[in-house]
């Protein structure tokens, strides 16, 4: 096992992938809440699979995602 990091935190928010490059669309009415819980199960998840097993990287990607920009402003908030 790797280092471990305190996420701190559980929910954030998060824009839909339809509106997030949409910039003449407002982004407020396309905020949904995430999970932070739900992102580290999911890479964990995909770690321990097979290599052969099919794979939707657009999912695990968005999850990823989300505990990197987590580290991220960590970081810039002096938490990391």
């Amino acid at each position: 096992m790797g280092a471990v990091v305190d996420l701190d935190g559980e929910q954030y928010w998060q824009i839909t992938d339809q509106a997030a490059y949409n910039l003449v669309t407002d982004p407020e009415n396309h905020l949904v809440i995430a999970h932070l819980s739900d992102d580290v199960e999911e890479i964990r998840d995909l770690l321990a699979r097979p290599g052969d097993e099919y794979l939707a990287i657009w999912h695990e990607i968005g999850h990823l995602s989300g505990v990197l920009r987590r580290i991220g402003s960590l970081t810039l908030s002096g938490g990391g």
